[in-house]
């Protein structure tokens, strides 16, 4: 039994690797979470001003996630939508946002309904 499970876990690819960890840019590095082969890291957000990212951390934490060991190039607000949009993304590939929001709304881990205009 113990070797069905030593195989199982070797399909997977690595999540995140520490030299992907080391060359994170968007913020400070709190906590790296790993699903399987879907790692979701973690970060004290920085400051962005004029399309720059400063060294100031706003207090707010981001999630960025990766897929068998490649990035994703998104970050969100939430843990869920994190590791929702990493599930999608390797399912179903890039480019699947309609989809994607309808699942947060459904969910209701929408962080920031829009507002009608009238």
């Amino acid at each position: 039994m113990a070797t069905k499970t030593r195989t199982k876990a070797k399909r997977f690819k690595k999540a995140i690797s520490q030299k992907d960890l080391d060359r994170f840019c968007w913020g400070r590095v709190l906590k790296v979470h790993e699903v399987g082969d879907i790692a979701v890291v973690e970060y004290a957000e920085r400051k962005v001003v004029n399309t720059s990212v400063t060294r100031f951390e706003t207090g707010k934490s981001g999630f960025h996630p990766f897929v068998a060991g490649r990035d994703c190039s998104e970050s969100y607000g939430f843990l869920e939508k994190a590791v929702l949009g990493a599930i999608v993304k390797r399912h179903l590939g890039e480019n699947q946002w309609a989809f994607l929001h309808a699942i947060f709304r459904a969910l209701g881990i929408e962080s920031a309904p829009k507002k009608r205009r009238r």
